[in-house]
């Protein structure tokens, strides 16, 4: 299930419609990076201090852009406005979930199963609540296509074959990308069919590091513009 954003309404009680999870800052669910403040050491999950910085359990592999690191973990300075928060709250969301799936599966899941994610921002603004519902729009695509292509699931090609996609590999995200196309490496794109009878990929998209190599920001716009809404492979060297 996706669920949709909702505001703190005061002026009509305070109660919310069924299936509602309240996400605000002073629950779990919270951002712990707070516009004007410097981000927090350990984030209390229940009864789990989590580290900020998962980095080293990550062996230096963070979702976090390095000079966002370097800046707001490292280095402590404050947070300058809700787009930065939300940034640095999806990149150590993402760590958390390769860090410590269990924490990040017991907050996920109640997200998966809301209706509603309820904060006190107004329709319109930045919100946290958008990255995990972001989160659960990913999760969903990704099972669709893993349900549809683990039970034979077949789509009409632009000729008149029927082909097998398969999207399996491609479970990178844009930044992972950008980070490769910038340390010279190439990727594919998720665009391409996959012929089971045949046995080839048919039509898959490529960009070349070669292009990129050094310029993470580049590349992380150039993805983002030509392929908002796709995943990519990692092509190794």
């Amino acid at each position: 299930m996706i669920p949709t954003r909702i505001q703190h309404s005061p002026a009509e009680g305070g109660i919310a419609p069924a299936g509602t999870l309240d996400v605000d800052n002073f629950t779990v669910w919270g951002n712990p990076f707070v516009v004007g403040e410097q981000p927090p050491q350990t984030v209390r999950i229940y009864a789990d201090a989590v580290p900020t910085a998962l980095f080293k359990e990550l062996a230096g592999n963070s979702h976090f852009e390095t000079s966002d690191f370097m800046r707001y973990i490292a280095r402590g300075e404050e947070v300058p406005d809700k787009a930065t928060a939300n940034r640095l709250y999806r990149a150590w969301l993402l760590d958390l979930r390769e860090a410590r799936p269990k924490v990040f599966e017991s907050l996920f899941a109640k997200v998966r199963e809301a209706k509603h994610l309820l904060c006190w921002c107004a329709p319109g603004d930045e919100c946290h609540a958008d990255v995990w519902i972001e989160l659960a729009q990913e999760a969903d695509n990704l099972q669709f296509v893993l349900d549809a292509t683990s039970n034979g699931a077949t789509f009409a090609s632009a000729g008149d074959g029927q082909y097998s996609v398969d999207y399996r590999k491609f479970e990178s995200d844009h930044q992972a990308a950008a980070r490769h196309l910038a340390a010279g490496g190439d990727v594919e794109i998720n665009d391409g069919y996959y012929d089971a009878e045949m046995g080839e990929d048919i039509g898959g998209s490529y960009v070349r590091g070669e292009y990129f190599k050094g310029d993470y920001e580049g590349a992380l716009q150039s993805l983002s513009k030509d392929y908002p809404n796709n995943n990519f492979q990692l092509i190794e060297k």
